[in-house]
């Protein structure tokens, strides 16, 4: 359960920028291609985020082989 709260709450942001953007009538090429490129351009940030506070996690693992 936690990790679906997780990646809702990460996916957020770029979601709730497409729904702006969709609501001001903001259109590039089209209404998908505008949805897709404002949750990339958000999204694209939180998962290198992401990627740098777990740079480390398996150092810290117990790996028994």
């Amino acid at each position: 359960m936690f990790k679906i709260f997780m990646m809702l709450a990460i996916a957020a942001p770029g979601i709730i920028l497409a729904i702006v953007l969709s609501s001001l009538s903001v259109v590039i090429v089209s209404a998908t291609v505008t949805s897709f490129a404002a949750i990339s351009l958000i999204n694209f940030p939180i998962a290198l985020g992401v990627m740098f506070l777990c740079r480390d996690m398996l150092q810290y693992a117990e790996i028994n082989g």
